[in-house]
């Protein structure tokens, strides 16, 4: 078995148009997951190249529809478990109801990794509650797809516009699909998950989690706070020797696939009906509980947002107010990225190397912005 493309995002869609199963999404050298070939079995068909979203340049996309909203889901239990306003969880009630299966990410405890599920059912979506960090899996679940169903998928924003090379080139009819991405900062490394895992497991001192929930609110939603669960204990990333320190090397761009650096499906560039993510606009900093950022681009989503509005909180405003904060490029590889990964293969500690290399050179400038507004401050 070879790795087709080292830029592959791990979207899935080659491994489920290959009729020969020649394709199989495996973790690479580097902890990500990718489709690799086996040459033996494969038949030359282009089948993989023509749906792969990573093989065609991404053109500007425009859509039928631009409308942006600050949302919030009205049910109070439903936005405790969601990691921003709950508006993903609605849908997939909206599509149940209407006779759409469910695609989406959940966590598997035994495996520890973020997996695609097909649900049917309404008590199968709490599931799907809750953001995961982490590279998800799709292996075994688009090759499923049945042209008779109709289908809500949410998705990275890669795997939707693979989905989407996909139905068209299986020719299913893409009006029976409801396609939602969110705004995405990238996939880290399984090794940095892996080994995050070992260590709580050892604090906690447990062989397997019942629960892992990555954005916990109860501190509020503006904390980034993980919370794993057994089946006596309970263990919150925010303790004084953890110090969130997935999330550091998360949002340090420390180790990330190398696609996510070069990702142009930003913002509006999206091939969905739908994008989600959080709403961190200012205006909104003194909300408690969660707020979702919803953008509709097309007749189709704007008519489900329509169906469902009566179960939201709903405010319209432009673009750049209720998608402030989220990133409009590829994320910026960290200049210590190789060396991490270095670290990490010669079994370094997962505290220290985030010292050395996540927490102290950033304590120099932090340092300095804290004198400077000391020094400068208007008195």
């Amino acid at each position: 078995m070879k790795k087709i493309i080292d830029n592959c995002c791990g979207c899935g869609v080659c491994e489920a148009v290959c009729a020969k199963k020649s394709i199989a999404l495996m973790p690479d050298e580097h902890g990500f997951y990718k489709a690799f070939l086996n040459n033996d079995t494969c038949v030359d068909c282009g089948l993989c190249v023509k749906v792969c979203p990573q093989r065609h340049s991404i053109p500007f996309i425009s859509h039928s529809v631009s409308r942006h909203y600050v949302a919030q889901v009205a049910d109070k239990m439903v936005l405790q478990y969601s990691s921003s306003g709950g508006v993903a969880y609605e849908l997939g009630r909206w599509a149940i109801r209407n006779g759409y299966k469910v695609v989406g990410t959940t966590y598997d405890t035994e495996q520890d990794r973020a997996v695609w599920k097909i649900a049917d059912k309404e008590s199968e979506l709490s599931l799907f509650s809750g953001s995961k960090y982490i590279q998800s899996i799709p292996s075994g679940i688009i090759s499923q797809f049945d042209k008779q169903d109709k289908y809500l998928v949410v998705g990275t924003p890669c795997q939707i516009a693979g989905l989407v090379k996909y139905i068209e080139t299986k020719r299913f009819d893409r009006n029976k699909f409801l396609l939602v991405d969110f705004h995405c900062h990238g996939v880290p490394s399984y090794i940095v998950w892996d080994k995050y895992v070992e260590y709580v497991k050892k604090r906690m001192d447990v062989k397997n989690f019942t629960n892992v929930q990555f954005r916990s609110k109860s501190l509020g939603w503006h904390r980034y706070l993980l919370r794993f669960e057994s089946e006596t204990k309970t263990y919150y990333s925010n303790n004084p020797t953890d110090h969130n320190v997935f999330y550091d090397y998360f949002f340090g761009h420390a180790w990330l696939n190398e696609s996510c650096y070069t990702c142009s499906y930003k913002r509006e560039n999206s091939m969905a009906d739908i994008k989600l993510g959080d709403c961190w606009n200012k205006n909104y900093k003194d909300n408690k509980l969660g707020l979702s950022a919803l953008s509709v681009f097309t007749e189709v989503g704007n008519q489900v947002i329509q169906e469902i509005k009566r179960d939201l909180l709903l405010k319209e405003d432009a673009e750049n107010v209720v998608c402030q904060g989220q990133i409009q490029s590829g994320a910026k590889k960290n200049k210590y990225a190789d060396k991490i990964e270095e670290q990490f293969r010669q079994g370094g500690n997962i505290l220290a190397i985030r010292f050395r290399y996540l927490f102290l050179p950033s304590l120099f400038p932090r340092v300095m912005e804290k004198l400077s507004s000391i020094l400068f401050r208007k008195h």
